[in-house]
């Protein structure tokens, strides 16, 4: 078009700078934007500067975004959508929610795209107090029956807040016969490990007459395998099987090996790998976890190259698979091997790849070692140490029965509010029966935490194997 000499006019750049945002090419997107300046019809247009703004924001450069959105004469609804969105995609939930009153008190009136964004923010934040007043002032305006997204989008915050039965009851109005909201539902229940209530909820979709899509499918399953039922999931299956879906859809596929690893049935999942037409390396990942879980860390190995076999090539979520299955078996010699040899075919640990090396010198009770890997860890690969190192060092001091390196670990972390360390180090006490410092460590864990049942437990088992019943009592 440019080479023929035709300039192009503000509907072509708000098509390109879409594409570049979807594409996430920040590079060309800049380039359209110093075109868009030196031509000037930026000062003209609302539609290129909400493009310009979306484009940055989705390439995730949201001060640019910002920036651009502040200096643009002409603003919208739109725009402010745009801006809005980009903040709750990056997890700027705070960001996004002045933005919505600075709208506001501009004279701008909120769309549903401007409140499908605030109602993820206020999901993601927990900020059930302003999800209810927005979906008030949905109602008021009669956006659900003309945006149903609107409905899909409070069940999804409902749920994520944690507040169900206003979700269902979301549901129960919902005007249009579709799987997508019974999904929405269904799919929080299980994020939030409600296992149970997701098959009841699966089951009460059926009994209302909607069918079941693969992603409602996806769910239950997983939902099945963790709550154990094997009567659904088997039924699921079969269901799965008579439509032919398994044919074109691997992610089911994939869900029905993790439902019958989580069972323990993994002959089972071995043979639906086998009839996977085009299973992939999550596939592979699959049946490769479900040996190591329930240590069977050869059969884990086996697959392991029958998946080179087969053409695929181990990504790094295959190593980790595999080192944790000897973690978890106190195989740490191999534990160290598969470290080692993963680099040595170019893949760079990642931190959970040194949670799996940290777990295999704690069953092994290899302290020196551990220490070594934790320093390595930083100093030669640059991954900083989170929760889940430090957890895993404490439980490595703990079960050597050094408390006093354990101690000292937990209070130099920068997690000190993290409840699982001290949790943890707590269990390290009761296993050496150190009252005085399962008292200290109770303290702190109980300032964190006074609801969580598993503190108050370990501390009554240190006292009464310390025979202080007196103070068993006081707990």
């Amino acid at each position: 078009m440019q080479s023929d000499r035709i300039s192009p006019n503000a509907f072509v750049y708000s098509c390109i700078l879409k594409a570049c945002g979807i594409t996430q090419d920040i590079g060309k997107g800049k380039a359209i934007h110093d075109e868009i300046t030196s031509s000037q019809i930026f000062e003209k247009d609302v539609v290129l500067g909400t493009a310009l703004v979306d484009m940055y924001a989705k390439c995730g450069a949201i001060d640019k975004a910002q920036e651009v959105f502040e200096r643009a004469p002409l603003r919208n609804v739109a725009s402010w959508s745009a801006l809005i969105g980009g903040y709750v995609r990056h997890g700027k939930e705070e960001r996004a929610f002045i933005c919505f009153e600075q709208m506001q008190s501009e004279g701008i009136a909120p769309n549903a795209v401007t409140y499908a964004c605030v109602l993820k923010a206020c999901g993601t934040k927990g900020a059930i107090d302003r999800g209810i007043q927005i979906h008030d002032e949905i109602s008021h305006q009669g956006l659900l029956k003309q945006s149903p997204m609107l409905g899909i989008c409070l069940i999804d915050m409902y749920a994520k807040c944690g507040f169900f039965n206003r979700a269902k009851q979301v549901l129960n109005e919902f005007l249009i016969q579709s799987a997508v909201p019974w999904n929405a539902l269904i799919g929080e229940y299980v994020h939030q490990g409600k296992g149970n209530e997701a098959v009841d909820c699966y089951l009460q979709m059926q009994s209302r007459g909607f069918s079941p899509d693969a992603i409602t499918y996806i769910c239950v399953l997983k939902a099945c395998g963790i709550t154990q039922a094997y009567k659904t999931g088997v039924q699921i299956h079969h269901e799965i099987s008579r439509q032919g879906i398994l044919r074109e859809n691997v992610i089911l596929g994939n869900a029905l090996i993790n439902m019958y690893a989580e069972w323990g049935m993994l002959l089972y999942a071995e043979q639906m790998l086998d009839e996977i037409p085009t299973r992939n390396n999550v596939s592979w990942n699959a049946i490769i976890s479900a040996y190591a879980q329930h240590g069977e860390s050869e059969k884990a190995w086996k697959c392991f190259l029958n998946m080179q076999h087969e053409g695929f090539s181990p990504n790094i979520v295959s190593w980790n698979t595999l080192i944790m299955g000897y973690a978890l078996e106190g195989l740490a010699e191999k534990a160290f091997a598969g470290l080692l040899q993963m680099q040595c075919e170019g893949i760079i640990p990642d931190p959970i790849t040194f949670v799996c090396i940290l777990n295999a010198c704690s069953h092994a009770g290899l302290v020196d070692e551990g220490q070594l890997y934790f320093k390595i860890m930083s100093e030669l690969f640059g991954i900083p140490p989170d929760i889940e190192h430090f957890i895993c060092m404490v439980d490595l001091f703990g079960r050597a029965g050094h408390l006093v390196k354990a101690m000292a670990i937990t209070c130099g972390m920068p997690f000190l509010d993290h409840l699982p360390v001290w949790s943890a180090l707590l269990a390290a006490c009761q296993k050496w029966m150190n009252v005085n410092l399962g008292r200290l460590v109770f303290g702190y864990a109980v300032q964190l935490s006074k609801n969580d049942a598993s503190v108050y437990v370990s501390m009554k088992k240190i006292f009464a194997a310390a025979g202080m019943h007196e103070e068993l009592l006081a707990v």
